[in-house]
């Protein structure tokens, strides 16, 4: 609670285009970030869902290199995505 305003949390390496659809349709400005597993499949749905994303004009920025998302704490998640300009 309190880390993020608004999230949505995809698990395994897809990424559904209905989504990147859903995000681009939103009442406000949206800035997605994707948070990978540190695994070529991760990678592969990074690249993916960013291509997806700018295709419906949602800016994607890929965080959290090298470090598993299941095992980050709130301060790792806090710090990875200042790293990248996220102010919450």
């Amino acid at each position: 609670p309190g880390l993020y305003r608004r999230a949505v949390a995809i698990m395994g390496s897809s990424f559904p285009e209905a989504l990147s659809a859903c995000l681009a349709r939103a009442d406000r400005l949206v800035q997605a970030f994707y948070w990978p597993d540190p695994d070529p499949a991760g990678w592969a749905g990074a690249k993916a869902a960013v291509k997806s994303l700018a295709g419906w004009g949602v800016p994607c920025t890929v965080v959290g290199e090298g470090l598993n998302p299941k095992f980050a704490t709130p301060e790792q998640a806090r710090e990875m995505l200042g790293k990248v300009g996220w102010v919450g």
